[in-house]
């Protein structure tokens, strides 16, 4: 389908940003270096110039040039120019002041970033700041401390977050408050600033379908504690575009963290997974088949899990178990309905750490 015109030397791999274009590196007649590449259904050419240096290095069959290209880059596609340049990540807007909201916040600026911080309360964005003091604190000094914390920025204003890179919000899991502030975010944000979601369980395609050019936006799915679990999820839409998932993928790395690219699709890999055994948990505890304790000691010593079905539930949050289970079980034909007991335990308050009480007592 594609193929090479001509070529001299090749060096790979290449810097990511021209990865849509690579096929190799050849010369014209000029002498320079160019990528090409042809689609023989359409016949367009696209071709991009490259600055760079030759370097002579042993080859298998004596020396070679390679040519090792600079970061300036310009593409040509029939006569136009269009300047490729590898946009700089700088400035991360986090939407929500929860336990994921605030994490983020923290993680993000302790790698050098600014991060503009948005909560509908004023009184949501005082405590977030008092708290996140209190964690970088804890582990920096003082002076440190200060100069991270001067790089955040709260607000109660969505506005103020139309010139960040990216924009990840972190708030509850309701499809359609989600979608009404994506498409706010559509209409004051630069058409290049990414659109992300923490969402744990909702299509990435269905919050896109109201923004105005859908390719930017992305699933971004951390993994509560933030600081300890460095797999990422990045989820892609059916229409986020290659060159938004790379700088995302970047900004993640810069984070020291693990992305792991996924198609879209209900619950994406790990909740898909997790939640079908929670729930099963569930069922063989109400079938009185085991007690809470056994399913856990069975999970922790059998499959070598750091925290048992219960255990990680009560983490999570009882009401928030439920909430996935059953969006998970709406969605997937083959997925069981939420178990009666987190339904009890929801109307009696037993929420699992944050009401001190669960499956457990904390």
């Amino acid at each position: 389908m594609w193929k090479l015109i001509s070529y001299s030397e090749v060096k790979l791999p290449l810097e990511p940003y021209l990865s849509p274009y690579i096929l190799g590196i050849i010369e014209n007649g000029e002498g320079k270096r160019l990528i090409a590449r042809i689609n023989q259904e359409d016949s367009r050419d696209i071709s991009i110039s490259i600055k760079g240096k030759v370097k002579k290095q042993i080859g298998p069959n004596g020396k070679i040039n390679v040519f090792i290209p600079y970061l300036d880059t310009t593409i040509r596609n029939r006569g136009k120019k269009k300047e490729l340049s590898k946009k700089k990540i700088e400035k991360i807007g986090i939407i929500g002041t929860g336990i994921m909201g605030l994490q983020l916040v923290q993680l993000i600026v302790q790698h050098g970033f600014k991060v503009v911080l948005k909560s509908r309360k004023k009184k949501s964005l005082e405590k977030a700041s008092r708290k996140i003091k209190s964690n970088l604190l804890r582990s920096i000094s003082s002076k440190e401390g200060k100069e991270i914390i001067a790089n955040v920025r709260l607000t109660t204003e969505v506005n103020h977050l139309f010139d960040s890179d990216i924009i990840i919000e972190c708030i509850p899991e309701d499809e359609e408050v989600k979608k009404n502030l994506f498409k706010k975010l559509s209409n004051i944000c630069s058409k290049n600033t990414i659109l992300a979601t923490n969402t744990s369980s909702f299509s990435i395609d269905t919050l896109a379908s109201v923004v105005i050019n859908p390719s930017r936006v992305i699933g971004i799915h951390f993994f509560n504690p933030i600081e300890k679990m460095r797999l990422v999820e990045v989820i892609q839409g059916s229409k986020t575009t290659p060159r938004k998932i790379k700088l995302v993928t970047h900004f993640l790395k810069k984070l020291d963290k693990m992305p792991l690219l996924i198609n879209d699709s209900p619950g994406f890999i790990v909740n898909r997974l997790l939640f079908v055994m929670i729930n099963e948990a569930a069922y063989l505890l109400e079938k009185n088949k085991a007690s809470i304790s056994k399913i856990d000691i069975a999970m922790k010593l059998g499959a070598n899990h750091p925290m048992g079905p219960f255990e990680l539930a009560d983490f999570i949050g009882i009401d928030v178990v439920y909430e996935i289970i059953q969006k998970l079980s709406l969605s997937l034909p083959n997925f069981k309905p939420p178990a009666k007991i987190f339904r009890e335990m929801i109307k009696i308050g037993k929420l699992g750490r944050k009401t001190k009480e669960g499956f457990y007592k904390y």
